[in-house]
């Protein structure tokens, strides 16, 4: 939902990516994530001047620099 309002196709590889790496390996999901998430990425997009859109790599990147991990 948050990536539609943003004007970015849904891409269930990114969520699979965010599963793997940080939910299934304990990290509590956060009503917030998803939204918080899909701006950071379409940060990235706007700052590269890219067409924005959600995929697995800037998820991975819109991850790394949110989730922080110990």
């Amino acid at each position: 939902m948050n990536a539609k309002r943003l004007g970015m196709s849904p891409c269930s590889e990114a969520i699979d990516y965010l599963y793997e790496r940080y939910y299934n390996a304990g990290r509590s999901p956060r009503a917030s994530d998803c939204r918080d998430l899909v701006e950071i990425v379409q940060s990235i997009c706007r700052f590269r001047r890219m067409h924005v859109q959600l995929t697995k790599d800037l998820i991975a990147e819109a991850a790394a620099t949110f989730i922080c991990e110990f």
